[in-house]
């Protein structure tokens, strides 16, 4: 628990154990982290970031995976150290300071500083099993989660802490920072009065709102690329290629949120070829599916051969009958290749005895 201080000078709410946060309050204010953060990272990296629940970030999908510039990762880092960094020497991420609660040692009731919110953050890993760490604060008489009891940390009911043992040093060692009496009201990030509280707070409130409808999308275009081709396979032949269905993993997105306007673009990671004719294929055909440059380069190709005698599923349309739903199928896995975002070219043949019987093609 905290620990008294005899000095009536000290801040009175960290010494008072009745005034342990909520459960409520915690959860209220990981929400609030969350949308700020999503805002935050909207602005730094762009829309292909999603915030599941801060700090957890990922961007792309499993199927779509996007990859982020060197100086967009860069900005994501430091958007998301801003709220370790406040809680460390401050004492609250914006969501605790709205909701007015703040991690403090259990001891002295001062912020922990940034390694120790670090490896805090480490610890939460063991809360997040079945949630039940998290869940803790709910029957623990300290109000504690693991992670908590791992790091000597309480969270408290205020807005009001103690400095931070490190930023109390380098304050009171320079004039014209604020320094004062070590754990007296007044000195760096602790509020002087009720005046400066309420000014703080306002404006973390005023920030986090901007942020916040920052995370929600206001407007979104886009599509995926793909698309179908038709052939026209010589007519005395029995084996009737029709039509040739293509379609990618490959798309662009564009949001914009408030005035900010981002364009995502997902690579060309797969293509899928869907071939369907009339007849019976005859021995030895091939699909054939490739991926050329703007100037006509191969860069990834890939074949399939069609079962023997693939055909049409109903024989009363004699030999030529309707094109089947899916008779011949091709894949191209594109991952390792380096596919420009625009610029690009399908190609897809059938091919029989390795000769080209038919074959169309899309633009990227």
């Amino acid at each position: 628990m905290v620990t008294a201080d005899t000095r009536a000078s000290a801040v009175p709410e960290v010494l008072d154990e009745t005034l342990y946060a909520p459960w409520s309050s915690r959860v209220a204010a990981a929400v609030i982290d969350s949308v700020v953060f999503a805002g935050l990272a909207f602005v730094v990296a762009g829309a292909s970031v999603s915030v599941n629940f801060a700090p957890i970030v990922t961007w792309g999908s499993d199927d779509t995976p996007v990859d982020l510039s060197a100086a967009a990762q860069s900005g994501l880092l430091a958007a998301w150290l801003v709220g370790p960094l406040l809680q460390a020497y401050l004492g609250s991420t914006p969501g605790k300071r709205i909701v007015g609660i703040a991690v403090v040692d259990d001891h002295e009731g001062r912020p922990i500083g940034i390694v120790g919110t670090l490896l805090r953050l480490l610890a939460h890993l063991l809360d997040a099993i079945a949630f039940i760490g998290y869940l803790r604060p709910l029957w623990h008489p300290e109000r504690r989660t693991f992670a908590d009891s791992i790091m000597g940390t309480v969270v408290l009911r205020t807005r009001t802490v103690r400095t931070n043992a490190l930023v109390e040093r380098l304050t009171t060692r320079r004039d014209g920072l604020g320094a004062g009496t070590p754990g007296l009201r007044g000195t760096l990030g602790e509020p002087a009065n009720r005046r400066r509280e309420v000014q703080v707070t306002a404006g973390t409130i005023a920030v986090s709102v901007v942020l916040g409808l920052f995370s929600f999308p206001w407007m979104s275009s886009g599509g995926e690329s793909g698309g179908a081709c038709s052939v026209f396979p010589p007519e005395q032949s029995t084996f009737q290629p029709d039509v040739a269905q293509i379609s990618t993993d490959a798309s662009t997105t564009t949001e914009r949120r408030l005035w900010v306007e981002h364009t995502t673009v997902h690579p060309l990671t797969e293509v899928v070829v869907h071939w369907t004719w009339r007849g019976t294929a005859p021995q030895g055909t091939v699909i054939e599916v490739a991926v050329r440059g703007a100037d006509g380069t191969t860069l990834a190709s890939a074949t399939a051969p069609v079962d023997e005698g693939a055909t049409s599923p109903d024989p009363s349309y004699g030999p030529v009958g309707p094109p089947t739903d899916s008779p011949g199928e091709a894949r191209l896995a594109t991952a390792g290749v380096i596919v420009p975002a625009d610029g690009w070219t399908i190609d897809t043949d059938i091919l029989v005895d390795g000769q080209r019987f038919v074959g169309c093609g899309i633009p990227g």
